[in-house]
């Protein structure tokens, strides 16, 4: 770069390297601010297109994650679901034995009554977990959402879930009230209890098929936030490495710059004195 003679104070004096430190300076600015923030962008006037296409991406990103909460919910509530379905199974199956040992004739009346307590006590369990399994506020198993709710399951509106759970109280898996009073009314009981261990099996398959479809869910939303998180940080976060480099270089450029403008400021009156003798020779 060449400089130019000029009076000090003068609009020509040494434009190109003033020129050329206020851009460095400027520059210098920009790499300051942006690894302290970490961001790409520092004012909107940076990158309009680039902001409005960021901008995008965390809205999208947004109901994502909004999403995966409410696939998280849905989950949790499914799972209650099924512990209370295995606890009703399990006193099934607990039935099933009792009716299968009341029928017999060699069972005195009070070994026939005491058959009939625990069988009456595990009957009225099966209720009691119907209406007491619930998730947030909401009955699980007692026909309340037989009509099945919705889970917003992605950012579309077609993104939904239906979860709906058959009634597995007593009242929906057994038609009528089975007893042990004789070993004919234990065969009879034997059968309707099998038949209410079917209901409630197909309730369960239907439940574990919820769940795969919340946990397929699940993971196409958390492939699908990683890829727009991944994404909007392209776009916007520092390139540290490079900024670094550009923040040295520019560090450079002012520092060199600098110094050449204060030497130049400095060497007119150095010379004067130099050449102020030869003027009187």
């Amino acid at each position: 770069m060449s400089l130019v003679a000029a009076p000090l104070g003068s609009p020509a004096f040494l434009p190109p390297l003033v020129s050329l430190l206020q851009s460095s300076g400027d520059q210098l600015g920009t790499s300051v601010n942006r690894l302290a923030s970490g961001n790409r962008i520092i004012n909107a006037g940076d990158d309009i297109a680039l902001l409005s296409i960021a901008a995008g991406l965390q809205a999208q990103n947004a109901g994502l994650r909004q999403a995966s909460s409410n696939v998280a919910q849905g989950s949790s509530l499914v799972q209650v679901a099924s512990g209370g379905l295995a606890q009703i199974s399990a006193l099934l199956t607990a039935m099933q034995a009792i009716a299968q040992q009341a029928n017999t004739v060699a069972l005195t009346a009070a070994q026939r009554g005491f058959l009939q307590e625990k069988f009456s006590s595990d009957f009225s369990q099966i209720d009691s977990i119907a209406g007491a399994t619930s998730f947030n506020n909401i009955k699980l198993l007692d026909g309340t959402l037989a009509g099945g709710i919705n889970i917003q399951a992605g950012t579309r509106s077609t993104d939904v879930i239906t979860v709906a759970i058959a009634n597995a109280g007593t009242g929906a898996i057994f038609s009528g009230t089975p007893n042990l009073a004789t070993p004919g009314a234990a065969a009879a009981a034997e059968t309707a209890v099998t038949n209410a261990s079917n209901a409630v099996q197909t309730i369960i398959s239907h439940v574990n098929g919820l769940q795969d479809a919340i946990d397929a869910a699940s993971a196409s939303l958390t492939q699908s936030t990683g890829g727009t998180t991944s994404a909007n940080s392209n776009l916007v976060d520092t390139d540290l490495t490079a900024e670094s480099s550009n923040f040295v270089h520019e560090s450079i450029q002012v520092n060199a710059g600098t110094a050449v403008l204060a030497q130049a400021y400095t060497l007119p009156p150095q010379l004067l004195r130099l050449l102020k003798p030869m003027g009187h020779a």
